[in-house]
């Protein structure tokens, strides 16, 4: 007879996953989005299927994406090296912070904010 007791599972919250992808875009530069912007743009996805607000994903989720929608500056000498940061740091983000292994990490240039070049800002 097995007397081995499981510790149980852990799942985490739609919402604690997004409230860290922002997080962790935020502070990276040529990022023109605030926290609650960024926080609004995270969508997340098991397999093709969106997961709603609120929602628990199992820690061992392997089918995890994250996508996120983000607004770079005209400034940033490169959009792509901008996108490539935050993906890089939302990934690194869920692993460190939350134990959690997203499949993709996906991250679209929405808009671009040319305010600081054309002397409007």
């Amino acid at each position: 007879m097995n007397t081995e007791k499981s510790p149980g599972f852990i799942r985490l919250s739609t919402t604690t996953i997004a409230e860290v992808a922002a997080r962790a875009a935020v502070h990276i530069e040529g990022v023109r989005d605030d926290f609650e912007r960024l926080l609004k743009a995270v969508e997340l996805f098991r397999g093709e299927d969106a997961l709603p607000h609120g929602e628990k994903v199992p820690l061992e989720a392997q089918d995890l994406v994250v996508r996120l929608r983000i607004t770079v500056s005209a400034s940033a000498p490169s959009f792509f090296l901008v996108a490539q940061r935050v993906q890089k740091s939302v990934f690194d983000a869920l692993c460190s912070r939350l134990g959690i292994v997203p499949s993709r990490v996906h991250v679209e240039v929405q808009n671009v904010d040319w305010s600081d070049l054309d002397g409007r800002g």
